[in-house]
């Protein structure tokens, strides 16, 4: 009976304990929520604006440089939709892919190129793959063979 007891009364304190922080719990995580769609929002105005102004080929450098400024959890998803964005929506650039591999041999070494420069150090090797990936899709799509 007596652990009955001893359980009730932590159980009880438990619930009272929870039943005060829910309410500051939800009051941070919407505080939180609101942040993040802040900077989402941000990111994605800061993007349209680039994108306005830059043809393709300022997409990677740009993605680079937003790379090393960026922090966070959240950095290489944001670097993605830059990078896939940029590309959709910036004015063509005729030579975006003059150094890309022509026969499609050799991606991965160009990505490995790409990724060792100097100008890419501060960046993680992640984020440069991913960045210079996106690129070498949009090449290689435009160099494959249209179909009948």
């Amino acid at each position: 009976m007596r652990g009955v007891r001893v359980f009730l009364i932590v159980f009880g304190a438990c619930a009272v304990v929870a039943a005060l922080a829910l309410p500051w719990l939800f009051h941070r995580v919407s505080d939180l929520s609101d942040t993040l769609n802040e900077d989402w929002k941000r990111w994605k105005e800061e993007t349209s604006a680039f994108v306005a102004e830059h043809e393709q080929a300022d997409c990677a450098p740009e993605a680079i440089a937003r790379a090393k400024a960026c922090e966070g959890f959240s950095c290489d998803f944001k670097i993605s939709l830059f990078v896939e964005q940029c590309l959709k929506e910036a004015r063509q650039s005729p030579k975006l892919c003059a150094d890309f591999p022509k026969n499609g041999r050799g991606n991965g070494k160009w990505l490995d190129e790409k990724c060792s420069g100097d100008d890419v150090k501060e960046v993680k090797p992640q984020t440069c793959m991913l960045i210079y990936s996106s690129l070498a899709q949009r090449c290689a799509s435009k160099r494959a063979p249209k179909k009948l």
